[in-house]
């Protein structure tokens, strides 16, 4: 799965109000809209995939989640300047 970002900008003056936005944002509800819309699948795990959405996938939101490639993101992070410093020698010959 992808990592999405939602964020606000730094200094925003109502935190509370922007803490009570990214809650909204990472509820089920927006979520399941955003599937019908954009075809993303939602982060959150009590999301429902309608009958629609379940016939285009062939499966519901839980099935599709379990066959999906998850990187192990701090590894990768642990090994980025390597990972950076083998693909530019790879480059360099090219």
């Amino acid at each position: 799965m992808l990592p999405y970002a939602v964020f606000a900008p730094k200094g925003v003056a109502d935190r509370e109000q922007v803490a009570e936005w990214l809650n909204y944002c990472a509820s089920a509800a927006p979520q399941e809209s955003g599937m019908a819309y954009s075809g993303y699948i939602p982060a959150n795990s009590n999301a429902v995939a309608t009958d629609e959405i379940k016939a285009k996938l062939g499966m519901d939101y839980t099935d599709l989640r379990a066959k999906l490639y998850q990187p192990d993101w701090g590894y990768i992070a642990e090994h980025q300047k390597d990972t950076v410093a083998a693909i530019d020698q790879m480059m360099s010959t090219l």
